[in-house]
Parts: structure tokens; C-alpha cells; sequence
């Protein structure tokens, strides 16, 4: 067993190579320290493998969806989809980092975040929306969070971890499922229960999209009507366009 002072996540959920535990092997400690119900944060493809991993293993998923642009098409569209696929409700919550924005006043006229300060927006993490989930659905303390992360995505990933593990209840109740899979794993998985990946993929390398110089472009020259609701939300966001345009991406 690896020392304690090599890793900061629970001993119990890592091997003897100090790595967490294989995936199969988690999946049935995490079935006998937690039960067979948990949370699931739902966003693309990995999270999407991961569901449908846990549901083939007979767990019972309470899945979140977190949208970072209010009211795009391929959000809305995806929704419906994944909630008539696997059957189930699918709470939808603004992305944390998308009110973190709207407080701060990113690409606001003096008006319009003059109104948004008046909201008195909440600040909040997966943490706290976790949380709030368990208490609603009565899964009191000993609750965790499904989350789709693999190591082999990048090396931050791979470097959080052999840090923290693949099961945490210091603060966010994490458990990431699928976190020794290849993308070839995931989309075996995909493809054999003809699961269908939201429509951004198509316009975007991943489901997580800020208000930046990319995400504008496209919305702007394939889904003007998503960019005009984008404006709606963040009516300064074309000084984004023009200063990229006009001073390039590093330069302010």
C-alpha cells in the first residue's frame, strides 16, 4: 500500500501501485461504502460513458446537467435527448463559472450589470449544488458524485489523479468511474448502446464553452440565432470579436 504522504486523497481507494484502484474493482467498494444511488454530473462524452457504464452495473443515477450559455440550441436540444434516452429527469442548473461571470460584470454595459449587481447572483460550486441534490432526493451525508474524468485525457487530469484519487468526501463527494479508460473504451461504450454525443461536438472539441473569441466566431457564422441570445446575456461580447480581430489573442 502506497504511503499517506504520497497522495492526498482516502488510502482505502488506491492500490499498491498508487494509483486508485482499477475501475472494476472501485465500482464494487464504492457499491458497498456508499450504495447502490448516486449523484451524476452530466456534461459530454466521458460523463455520458460513464452513466451508462453505472447503469449497466445496476446503479441508480440522479443526473445535473450545468449549461455555460443560456438557451443555446444544441444545450436544448441535447437535453431533451438525454432525458428521453435514458429515461429520467436531468436537473438543469446555470454552470457556476457562468454566474461567476454575470457578478463580475464580464461584457456588461453600466446598465445591464447594474441589474444583474441588484440580483444579488448566488455563489456557489459543484459542491453546494451536490449537496443540495442530496438533501432534496433524502441521500443524507454518505452520498457521491459521478463525474466523468480519465486520466488519459490530459496530464492534469492524470497528475489530480494520482493526487487525490478517484473517490473524495473531504469537500465535493467525488467518484470518477471511468477514470483508467481509453477513448476507445468510451466509444465502444457509446456505440453499443447507440448513444448519440450532443450536437456542440460538432462546432466545439468539448461541451464547456465560455463567452471567448472561438465560441463567439462560431456561433456567430453557423448558429447566429445562439450568438444573438449570447448578446442578450453578454451585450459587450462583440468587443471580444473585434479585439481578437483587430490585436490578436494575447494582446490586450
Amino acid at each position: 500500500m502506497p504511503s499517506q504522504s504520497k497522495i492526498q486523497g482516502d488510502i482505502r481507494y488506491f492500490g499498491d501501485d498508487g494509483l486508485p484502484l482499477p475501475s472494476p474493482q472501485l465500482l464494487k467498494i464504492v457499491r458497498r461504502d456508499f450504495g447502490n444511488r448516486l449523484i451524476m454530473s452530466v456534461s459530454g462524452k466521458d460523463s455520458l460513458a460513464a452513466w451508462l457504464y453505472l447503469r449497466e452495473n445496476g446503479f441508480e443515477l440522479i443526473p445535473y446537467w450545468c449549461y455555460d450559455l443560456p438557451g443555446c440550441s444544441f444545450d436544448e436540444q441535447a437535453h431533451r435527448y438525454y432525458q428521453d434516452f435514458f429515461q429520467t429527469k436531468i436537473y438543469r442548473i446555470p454552470h457556476p463559472i457562468l454566474y461567476a461571470k454575470l457578478r463580475s460584470g464580464k461584457f456588461q454595459t453600466p446598465d445591464s450589470w447594474a441589474r444583474l449587481k441588484a440580483m444579488n447572483l448566488p455563489d456557489y460550486d459543484y459542491a453546494v449544488i451536490e449537496s443540495l441534490i442530496a438533501m432534496e432526493n433524502g441521500m443524507g451525508d454518505n452520498y457521491l458524485t459521478a463525474v466523468g474524468m480519465r486520466s488519459a485525457d490530459n496530464l492534469m487530469r492524470y497528475r489530480l489523479l494520482r493526487q487525490q484519487g478517484a473517490v473524495g468526501t473531504k469537500r465535493r463527494h467525488f467518484y470518477y468511474p471511468v477514470w483508467d479508460w481509453k477513448l476507445s473504451d468510451v466509444r465502444a461504450i457509446l456505440n453499443k448502446y447507440d448513444c448519440k454525443l450532443s450536437r456542440s461536438y460538432a462546432y466545439f472539441d468539448n461541451t464547456g464553452n465560455g463567452v471567448d473569441y472561438h465560441t463567439l466566431d462560431v456561433l456567430r457564422k453557423h448558429l447566429p440565432d445562439d450568438y444573438a441570445r449570447i448578446l442578450c446575456v453578454f451585450p459587450l461580447a462583440e468587443m471580444e470579436i473585434l479585439r481578437f480581430e483587430k490585436v490578436g489573442k494575447t494582446r490586450t
